[in-house]
């Protein structure tokens, strides 16, 4: 069954039913969002050439997770969140490994001598902790719209509220994130 002919809530049932010992359910489900799964990735990682594999650690991270999977809960917006999770801790073992490679007076001979690089990734973890301090529903409501690129009537749809209701979670959510960080940074 095409993906994006799929009623979503089938997501939902198949892997409710996943839950339950329901293997056919399951395996409905991997085929049909292995090549989703794989298009984010690629869109996500690039031409790192590390696709396939991501894709089969984002596969086995929803495996392993999948009891934590609340039925009364959009499998979409759960299913992004592993996937997203699992690229980020792929692609920093992929960093360390490359680091290990690269000796030293190597590398510091390829990096520009500033701070730039440091503080971007510094302000790119804090980000990344205040978004996890988020409550879940304006973390996904920001995922949702910022880092998924669904409308705000597809996000308010998934989060089953208006679209001015997710309007106002995303702009609380942003007040949140900008005092944090204006106090972290200044």
């Amino acid at each position: 069954m095409s993906y994006a002919k799929l009623d979503k809530q089938q997501l939902t049932a198949w892997m409710a039913a996943a839950q339950k010992g329901d293997g056919e359910s399951y395996r409905l489900l991997l085929d049909t969002i292995q090549p989703v799964i794989r298009r984010f990735v690629i869109k996500k990682v690039g031409a790192l050439g590390l696709d396939e594999d991501v894709t089969q650690e984002c596969l086995l991270a929803i495996h392993r997770a999948r009891a934590s999977f609340d039925p009364d809960r959009d499998f979409e917006a759960w299913m992004f969140a592993v996937v997203r999770n699992k690229i980020i801790d792929v692609l920093r073992k992929k960093q360390r490994s490359w680091d290990k490679e690269i000796g030293n007076d190597d590398l510091l001979a390829t990096i520009p001598d500033d701070a730039t690089n440091s503080e971007e990734e510094s302000l790119k973890d804090s980000l990344e902790e205040a978004l996890a301090d988020l409550p879940a529903d304006m973390r996904e409501a920001i995922e949702m719209t910022k880092l998924l690129g669904l409308s705000t009537k597809e996000a308010a749809k998934k989060q089953g509220i208006s679209p001015a209701a997710l309007r106002t979670k995303v702009s609380r959510a942003y007040k949140i994130l900008r005092d944090r960080l204006e106090a972290e940074y200044g």
